[in-house]
């Protein structure tokens, strides 16, 4: 028996609507910390201000942000031992057209061309869906992270001509120089190393998905996240782009095999309300959620 599509679509639009009210535990201990080590004033207000905002959507389920996460992508992780209804795509769709006619999300996808609203942040690749079989389980993972409008558009990629980790390092500290105070800091950052251009994008935007304070178990990667946290943090750009001592809040650093004498880059910047989760559904149809 499978997995129903009212089980995935019901699951799912949950999951949007929490993540976007719900900062979850580890972001918001994350953000205490900062306010504790930031030595700026007018830094230290502003983390204050997001602090006491977590504490009222969290209490009303209202938005965290005024830009609400209008661009969920789903990574889907189905174990080998459970069934799912065919027309998973159509039901987490259909969860985000729920999502935003319940006013969780707000209506900010448009047709490329004629920049027509589509109305209920659907598109025909809207939501982005990547889909992975796994094996050992019995259940189905649906993970899922909002995009707001800037920070997708804002991933970049580029070609580095061999190994050269200091070369990783710059290109993303002038992503977020040029880039970083538009995206609502502190951020969180991922980096993906490796792969075609769109593997590597695509895994630059899986990394999101790390719980905070996580390091890469590869031990020259978990060097490169610390290398590069601390060189953003230096930049100065702080909380709400008004100068201060934390910049970004985490570092997550991804890597693929590439191609011979080419690794490709792939770089996320993320706002604090980084609004990712995760529902987990049982062969029995129950299923949970949760926020971190």
């Amino acid at each position: 028996m499978a997995i129903g599509y009212e089980t995935i679509r019901e699951a799912a639009q949950k999951l949007v609507e929490t993540v976007n009210y719900e900062a979850g535990k580890p972001l918001e201990q994350a953000l205490r910390e900062a306010y504790k080590r930031e030595t700026s004033e007018l830094a230290r207000k502003n983390l204050w201000n997001i602090l006491k905002s977590i504490e009222v959507s969290r209490a009303e389920k209202i938005p965290l942000c005024q830009a609400p996460g209008h661009a969920p992508l789903f990574f889907v992780e189905v174990g080998e031992g459970v069934k799912v209804d065919y027309r998973l795509v159509d039901a987490l769709k259909e969860a985000v057209r729920g999502a935003t006619q319940r006013g969780f999300l707000r209506p900010s996808i448009v047709d490329a061309v004629t920049r027509e609203n589509t109305g209920d942040n659907t598109a025909r690749y809207y939501p982005a869906v990547h889909v992975d079989l796994v094996s050992g389980r019995d259940w189905v993972d649906l993970y899922v992270v909002h995009k707001a409008g800037p920070a997708p558009i804002k991933g970049i990629y580029f070609e580095d001509m061999g190994p050269n980790m200091e070369a990783v390092v710059e290109y993303v500290l002038q992503n977020v120089v040029s880039i970083g105070a538009y995206l609502c800091p502190p951020l969180f950052l991922t980096v993906a190393i490796g792969g075609m251009s769109d593997m590597c994008m695509r895994e630059s935007a899986r990394a999101l998905l790390r719980p905070i304070g996580s390091r890469n178990p590869n031990p020259k990667l978990a060097k490169l996240e610390e290398r590069i946290l601390e060189a953003v943090n230096q930049l100065g750009i702080g909380a709400g782009g008004m100068g201060g001592d934390v910049t970004a809040l985490d570092v997550w650093v991804e890597a693929d095999g590439t191609y011979l004498y080419i690794a490709g880059v792939a770089n996320h910047l993320q706002c604090w309300p980084i609004r990712r989760g995760r529902a987990r559904i049982y062969r029995d149809e129950s299923f949970e959620i949760e926020v971190y």
